[in-house]
This record gives C-alpha cells, sequence and structure tokens, in this order.
C-alpha cells in the first residue's frame, strides 16, 4: 500500500504540475517538435492580433476532460487510472506587458489498481494561477498526452511509469532555462485542509482538445515572443 500512494503522488506531482488549459488570422503551418524559438519575425499579424488569437483560442477550450492508464514496470499487475477535468476561468494576452496570465481549476481522480482490485484512490481539487513573460519563453513543444506524461515522468526520474492508454488530447509546453513563471496553487487532497504553495517553475503547460488548435496556438505563441523581444539572439 505505502509503495502504490507513493507511486500515485509521483504521478499527479510530476505529470500534470504545470497543467493548468474574433479576429482572424491566417492558419499557420506545424511548428516542428521541440522547436527552437527563432529569431524576431519581420512580418505576419500584428501583436495586438496575435494576443487576441491566443486568448481566443485558450477560451474556446473550456473545460477538458482526459484519462489515461498507466502500467508500473515494475510492478507486475499494478494499473493507475488518473481522470482530469481542467477549466481555465481567466485567461488574459496582454499585448501592452507581452505577457500571459491564466486562472483555473483542476481536478483528478486518481485510482490504483492491483490484480484487477482497486487498493487506492485519491481525489485532489486545485486552483492554480500565474503569469508568464513571452519575451522569456525559450521553447515551444507539441505533445499528445501520452508524450508528455511519458517524458516527464522520465525526466523525473521514474522511467518506470507508462502511460499505455489517454484521451486524445494535446500539451503545449513553454519552456526556458531559468524561471519562467510563479504558479500559485491552494490544493486540496480528499478531507485534508488546502494547502497554499507558491513555486517558481520553468515550464508551463496549456491542454488543448485537437491537434490542430494545439499547433496553431503553439505557432502563435511562437510568433508573440518574437514580437516582444525574445527568442534565439545567438550569431548565426
Amino acid at each position: 500500500m505505502k509503495t502504490l500512494r507513493t507511486i500515485v503522488s509521483v504521478l499527479v506531482l510530476t505529470a500534470f504540475s504545470a497543467a493548468y488549459a474574433q479576429q482572424s488570422v491566417p492558419p499557420p503551418p506545424q511548428p516542428a517538435k521541440d522547436a527552437p524559438v527563432a529569431a524576431p519575425a519581420a512580418s505576419g499579424p500584428t501583436l495586438v492580433e496575435t494576443m487576441k488569437f491566443i486568448q481566443e483560442k485558450l477560451k474556446e477550450q473550456g473545460l477538458v476532460e482526459f484519462t489515461e492508464t498507466v502500467s508500473v514496470q515494475n510492478q507486475p499487475g499494478v494499473t493507475i487510472r488518473i481522470s482530469v477535468r481542467s477549466k481555465d476561468d481567466d485567461v488574459v494576452a496582454d499585448p501592452a506587458a507581452c505577457t500571459l496570465h491564466a486562472a483555473g481549476t483542476y481536478d483528478s481522480n486518481t485510482v490504483a489498481s492491483a490484480g484487477g482490485k482497486t487498493v487506492s484512490t485519491e481525489n485532489q481539487h486545485s486552483y492554480l494561477s500565474g503569469t508568464l513573460a513571452f519575451k522569456d519563453v525559450e521553447k515551444i513543444t507539441v505533445e499528445p498526452i501520452l508524450d508528455f506524461f511519458n517524458r516527464h515522468t522520465a525526466e523525473s526520474g521514474h522511467p518506470e511509469f507508462t502511460a499505455t492508454a489517454g484521451t486524445p488530447v494535446f500539451f503545449v509546453e513553454l519552456s526556458a532555462a531559468k524561471t519562467l513563471f510563479t504558479r500559485h496553487e491552494t490544493n486540496t487532497t480528499g478531507n485534508k485542509a488546502p494547502v497554499v504553495t507558491d513555486e517558481p517553475l520553468k515550464e508551463a503547460s496549456l491542454v488543448f482538445r485537437d491537434e490542430e488548435t494545439a499547433n496553431r496556438v503553439a505557432k502563435a505563441i511562437l510568433h508573440a515572443v518574437e514580437l516582444c523581444g525574445g527568442g534565439n539572439k545567438e550569431p548565426f
């Protein structure tokens, strides 16, 4: 039981800790996976148009629900099912400040089973908020849920957790070598008292129901980073 509780805690804390997520803008091409932020663009939509597009596409997502099933390599017969409800209640892409602010709720239900029997359950409710500066973004990644989860668990030192099935949602992750934003979180686990934390993070993730929207928003964010003076300034 102790091992399973540890597994559940690691999964919840590492896999989704960064999760939070009109004027027409021409559909952009899909960005390459792990695409580095390029040098400033000379043309394209204005910053106001780009910020408006990002904000509206994030608000259009509304409530996003997804599940995934995880197996544990060193625990035969153990499976973990995570169900998530994520909703951004407040999204502001501010062209004057070149920032993106997002705040919303995140609910998860984690069920661990062994030999076909439920041995552990955990429910969490979180209110998350944070603001990032576009100029600080150094890399933009678009990934389906299974790739996103497996990469994060491997990077956190737990490659034994492998996502094997999941709702086809997509994550747009923004990352930097330094602190990208500080996340303010009020988290309630089961009947325990709420815990409030402020945590500096080097990455932020936005969730989308379809790949096309995820890629379009990623491309718009790339353009916003360029217009806000960010991006790779290294010489050729």
